[in-house]
C-alpha cells in the first residue's frame, strides 16, 4: 500500500471512529452503525421553479377613432370587458332608431328566419308619408296605393336601404298610429333597462332621437336575442320590390367578424353605426358589440368601426400558462435525490388583457421518501377557469448504505432531530 493510500485510510478510519464516539453519546442502547444503516431519511424539501403562474394584467389597448364624437364597446359574457370614450350623454342616433322600431314590431309580431310574415297593403297614408320623407332627403322604398308588401320585405327595406317610409309603414301596421308606437317603444325600452334611449319617431330623421354610445352598444344584445333581425341586418344585399337588388348601407359587414348592425346619418349631427361581431379565441366564440356616434362627414365610417372591433378583439387572447411536462417544482435531498413536480397536460386560458389571470397552487413543502404527490393548479380569469394536474415523477429513493457511512454524522443528526422533535411533542402533550 502506498503512503498516500495509507494516509487516506487512516483519515477515513479516524473520521469513522469520531462518528462512533459521537454516536455513543447520542444513542442509548444501539450501535452507531445500526442507527446509521436504519435511520429513516427525512423528507425532501420542495421549492417552486420560476415565476408566478398567473397572467399579468395590462391596460386594454383600444383604437378609438378621432373622427367620432363618442363610442362604446362591450364583450358579451366577460365582466368588465367594456369601455367608452367621448361624450357620455345622449347624442343623435339617426337611423339606429329604425333598429328600435324593428325590435318593438318583432316583439308584437314575431317572424321566423325563413318566414315572410303577414302581407301589408299600402294605403294613401303610406304614400303621403313617402312624399314627406322624400322632401327631407331620406332614403325611401317606392310604393303605390294598393301595393302589397310582406313584413319581411319592409324589414329588409328598413334595415338595408334604411328606407324611412318602410319603418313608418311597419310601425303603423303593428300599432295603428305613430303615437301608439312611441308609447310601446317607451315601454319596451324601460322594460329592457334602456330608458336612456329617447325615440320620437320611427325613422330617425329627428335629431331628438338620442342615446349614449354605451346604450346603443347595449341595444345590440337585444338584436342578438332576435335571430331574425340579426340575420336581416347582417345581409349585405337583398332584393326589394321596385328597386331590385339593394346593397346594405353597412359596408363593414363581413370584416372583423361583423355580422349585424345598423348605420345612420344626419346632416346636422354626423353619422352613426352600431354592430355586432363574432370572434373566435381558442375554442370559444365571443360576441363584441360596438357603437360610434357623431362620425365626421369626411371620415370612413366603415373603416372606423372595423378598427374599433379589431382592437377590442386583440385584447382577448388565449395564453398558455404551463406546457405539458413543464417542471413546476423540485424536491431535493442532501444525498443527491431529486424529484420533479410536472404538469400532466398543457393549461391554456382565455384572458381579457386588462384583467389577466390568477393562479391558485399549493405545493407541499415536503415529500417523504417513497411517497408521490398530485396537486391541482387552478387558473382563473374574468372569462373562464381552467385546471391542470401536477404529478411527481416517481417517488424519492432513500440514501444508499455507502452514502450513509460516508455521511454518518449527518445521518446521526437526523436521529438527534427525530428524538428532539419527539421530546418536544411529548412535552406539549403532557
Amino acid at each position: 500500500m502506498t503512503p498516500a493510500r495509507q494516509r487516506g485510510r487512516r483519515w477515513w478510519l479516524g473520521r469513522a471512529v469520531a462518528a462512533l464516539l459521537a454516536a455513543s453519546l447520542l444513542v442509548g442502547g444501539g450501535t452507531a452503525l445500526t442507527v446509521t444503516a436504519l435511520q429513516p431519511a427525512p423528507p425532501l424539501a420542495g421549492a417552486a421553479v420560476g415565476a408566478d403562474l398567473g397572467v399579468a394584467a395590462a391596460p386594454a389597448a383600444i383604437d378609438w377613432p378621432g373622427s367620432s364624437a363618442a363610442g362604446a364597446f362591450r364583450v358579451v359574457g366577460v365582466d368588465g370587458a367594456e369601455g367608452s370614450f367621448g361624450a357620455a350623454g345622449p347624442m343623435p342616433i339617426a337611423s339606429i332608431a329604425k333598429l328600435v322600431a324593428a325590435l318593438v314590431v318583432l316583439e308584437r309580431h314575431p317572424l321566423g328566419a325563413d318566414e315572410q310574415g303577414p302581407t301589408i297593403t299600402i294605403g294613401q297614408g303610406d304614400v303621403d308619408d313617402l312624399r314627406a320623407v322624400t322632401r327631407e332627403g331620406a332614403s325611401v322604398l317606392p310604393v303605390t296605393v294598393g301595393q302589397q308588401l310582406t313584413q319581411r320585405q319592409l324589414l329588409d327595406a328598413s334595415m338595408l336601404r334604411s328606407a324611412a317610409n318602410a319603418s313608418t309603414t311597419l310601425t303603423t301596421w303593428a300599432f295603428g298610429t305613430t303615437r301608439n308606437y312611441l308609447g310601446e317603444a317607451r315601454r319596451w325600452l324601460e322594460a329592457h333597462d334602456l330608458d336612456g334611449i329617447r325615440i320620437v319617431d320611427a325613422t330617425g330623421l329627428s335629431a331628438d332621437n338620442t342615446a349614449s354610445a354605451v346604450d346603443v352598444a347595449r341595444l345590440m344584445a337585444l338584436v342578438d336575442d332576435a335571430p331574425t333581425l340579426r340575420a336581416i341586418s347582417g345581409q349585405r344585399a337583398a332584393w326589394l320590390p321596385g328597386l331590385g337588388p339593394v346593397a346594405s348601407t353597412n359596408g363593414a359587414l363581413g370584416a372583423a367578424g361583423i355580422d349585424s348592425g345598423k348605420t345612420g346619418s344626419l346632416n346636422r349631427s354626423g353619422r352613426t353605426v352600431v354592430v355586432g361581431a363574432s370572434v373566435e379565441v381558442g375554442d370559444r366564440t365571443f360576441r363584441i358589440h360596438a357603437a360610434l356616434l357623431g362620425i365626421g362627414r369626411s371620415a370612413d365610417r366603415d373603416a372606423a368601426i372595423v378598427r374599433l372591433v379589431e382592437s377590442v378583439a386583440r385584447n382577448l387572447s388565449e395564453r398558455e400558462v404551463v406546457g405539458a411536462g413543464d417542471v413546476i417544482a423540485t424536491y431535493d435531498a442532501s444525498w443527491g435525490e431529486r424529484i420533479e413536480l410536472r404538469s400532466r397536460t398543457a393549461l391554456r386560458i382565455v384572458v381579457w388583457r386588462e384583467h389577466g389571470a390568477t393562479a391558485d397552487l399549493e405545493i407541499p413543502d415536503e415529500l417523504a421518501v417513497g411517497a408521490q404527490a398530485s396537486v391541482a393548479l387552478t387558473v382563473t380569469s374574468s372569462v373562464e377557469q381552467e385546471l391542470a394536474w401536477l404529478d411527481t415523477a416517481g417517488a424519492p429513493r432513500p440514501p444508499t448504505l455507502g452514502w450513509r457511512l460516508e455521511h454518518m454524522g449527518e445521518v446521526l443528526g437526523w436521529r438527534f432531530e427525530q428524538d428532539r422533535a419527539g421530546a418536544l411533542n411529548g412535552a406539549s402533550i403532557s
